[in-house]
């Protein structure tokens, strides 16, 4: 990059010198003391982008590069600027286009495959990332980023025993590395070394880290460790430091009802927080979401009202209104707002759902199916739209209903076989249950989900190491493997359209029922393949008394009013494994007995769909 001379030559170096010094307003002042000509040449407009960043006058400074690059696009310190300035904009996907010019113009330019590799970790593109780090340690392959790089993207990909050992390669060469401290407990958590993550984040935050995600992760892994008290203290810690920070309420807000007198409690969190940030408009969102998650629909539709008139009638908040209705019942006020929404916007998924549940509600199951198929439509793989279209279709009497819900067909129950170590099913799951009672660590039912009367575990049951868990999991595994195998593809069908080769567990826990405990009827929004296993069974429901405890399918959510008769119902046997389509609705039966019944619930996806989940890139 070269300035233009003249003026330039000393305008610009004392404006650097200022905002290298802290002081980007006198920086601005003496930048604007360049003649217009000059004000407008690329050099000079990559550093009053500088200045504009530091300022935090982040669509300024866009516009200044989008000129620059405009009248010059052949200079790659430009775009790669560019590039950091869309990223802090939340933009990037574009910032990763940004940054591929910058490093194309200019293939030796390292921090140019260093921002392009991050860039690609965080939107998920592995393979572009893992060519960017081989690029970078072509042109300098010494670079001391390369190791903990190289480790964000195994952990990125799922490969969390990789990055255990990458994230302690970069410690030995520096022990004082927050964020490696960081990631290394994110991965020590998902590979159920619960301990040394948190004497992970706990180093992490003797070397002074102070971000809201390393104190929630010690939260989470405090209460997945059964220290309740400690974890309590922990996330009224970051919402009262954070308030804006939504994973520490959300989480919060949904652990106090699983414990004994947490329920009144549950969100005090989020009202302390939006009287602190009243003008934060995903912190309501959030509240509202949870109020509703949580059953408590007298603030659900308190807070949709204040957010309605904080932020006024846009789509969003409209929307948010309609569903607190729709929480409460109230069909006829939901009704309007949803047609009116419908009408504005009817690419929306969300609204037309919505309004095919309400009319359902209502009766007019032949306007509801108008909605649901456009819903289905929007988004094919949303399990909802198809989850009322088994009902609906039900109701006309249309042979779809049969096309979609075969019950005989998808529902399959089938006897699992012993893994791997062990003679036969009835030892192996005199030795797993233990396992699992171990993990029943709240005294009652999340409220967020749908069982009555019993417990949860928490986190994801199949990453746990024990190897009774882990021969579960494969035995489970081999048993859907073999079963769907009987299935044909049908592109034109949402279940049987995603079939592939195999399927990966999206989410998997362990229910515990006690005497009249249940499930209520139910579906799973963001599953593709639901499930149920039975690991013991009290002597009333292994007998088969009056069908106590066994699994009904065909009988909708409460909520719609319906009188109707399960179109299957499946009789429990320990050592049973049930899958079934997400969208078909499914129920228990409650049962009589002073045992407990003991389940491992799962839902599985043709895809894996992986998450950064708390790293830092």
């Amino acid at each position: 990059m070269a300035l233009p001379p003249g003026p330039a030559q000393q305008i610009i170096p004392r404006a650097m010198a200022q905002l290298k010094a802290g002081d980007a307003a006198a920086a601005r002042l003496t930048f604007y003391g360049l003649p217009p000509a000059d004000q407008a040449h690329p050099d000079c407009l990559f550093v009053r982008a500088l200045i504009d960043r530091a300022l935090g006058r982040l669509d300024d400074a866009r516009q200044a590069l989008a000129t620059a690059i405009e009248t010059d696009a052949m200079i790659p310190q430009l775009w790669k600027l560019y590039a950091e300035v869309l990223d802090a904009q939340g933009n990037p996907a574009e910032a990763l286009r940004a940054v591929d010019r910058a490093a194309a113009l200019a293939p030796g330019y390292v921090d140019a495959w260093h921002d392009m590799a991050v860039l690609a970790i965080r939107t998920g593109e592995h393979d572009l990332a893992e060519q960017a780090l081989v690029n970078l340690a072509k042109v300098k392959p010494d670079d001391a980023r390369l190791p903990s790089l190289r480790a964000t993207l195994a952990q990125a990909r799922g490969d969390h025993d990789a990055a255990v050992e990458g994230f302690r390669a970069v410690l030995g060469a520096k022990s004082n590395d927050r964020r490696a401290l960081h990631n290394l407990a994110v991965s020590l958590r998902e590979t159920d070394r619960h301990e040394e993550a948190l004497a992970a984040v706990e180093a992490a935050l003797r070397h002074r880290i102070d971000l809201p995600e390393t104190h929630t992760l010690r939260a989470h892994l405090l209460a997945e460790l059964g220290r309740y008290d400690a974890a309590i203290d922990q996330y009224r810690d970051v919402i009262a430091r954070f308030p804006e920070f939504l994973d520490a309420h959300e989480t919060f807000a949904r652990l106090l009802p699983q414990l004994e007198g947490g329920s009144a409690l549950a969100l005090n969190g989020y009202r302390a927080s939006l009287g602190d940030r009243p003008e934060s408009r995903p912190l309501w969102l959030s509240a509202i979401a949870t109020a509703k998650a949580l059953g408590e629909v007298d603030q659900m539709r308190a807070w949709a009202d204040e957010a309605l008139a904080r932020f006024g009638d846009t789509p969003d908040m409209l929307f948010l209104r309609a569903t607190a209705d729709i929480a409460a019942r109230d069909w006829q006020a939901a009704k309007p707002r949803l047609e009116s929404l419908v009408a504005a916007h009817p690419d929306s998924h969300s609204a037309q759902l919505n309004l095919a549940h309400v009319l359902l509600a209502q009766g007019d199951a032949k306007t509801a199916e108008v909605h649901a198929l456009e819903a289905s439509r929007l988004n094919r793989d949303d399990q909802s739209a198809w989850s009322l279209l088994t009902i609906i279709w039900r109701l006309l009497g249309d042979p779809r209903e049969a096309w979609l819900a075969d019950y005989d067909r998808f529902v399959m129950p089938v006897d699992l076989a012993a893994p791997e170590g062990w003679s036969d099913i009835a030892s192996f799951l005199a030795d797993l249950k233990p396992v699992l009672e171990a993990l029943h660590t709240t005294q009652l039912h999340p409220a967020e989900q749908t069982l009555r009367g019993g417990t949860q575990t928490r986190g994801l049951l199949f990453q746990k190491r024990h190897p009774a868990i882990q021969g579960l999991k494969q035995s489970i595994h081999h048993a859907i493997v073999s079963q769907l195998a009987n299935l044909s593809f049908d592109m034109d069908h949402p279940f049987l359209g995603r079939m592939g080769d195999d399927i990966r567990f999206a989410g998997s826990w362990s229910v515990r029922l006690a005497s009249e405990g249940f499930h209520v009827s139910h579906i799973h929004p963001a599953g593709w393949l639901s499930s149920a296993c039975y690991i013991s069974l009290p002597p009333e429901v292994a007998r088969g008394d009056d069908n106590a405890g066994a699994l009904q399918f065909g009988v909708p959510d409460s909520v719609f009013g319906l009188d109707l008769e399960p179109r299957r119902i499946v009789a429990p046997a320990e050592g049973r494994l049930v899958i079934f389509p997400s969208y078909l609705w499914h129920g228990t039966l409650p049962f009589e007995s002073a045992d407990h019944r003991m389940t491992v619930a799962f839902d599985a996806m043709p895809q894996a769909v992986l998450s950064m989940n708390n790293i830092l890139v």
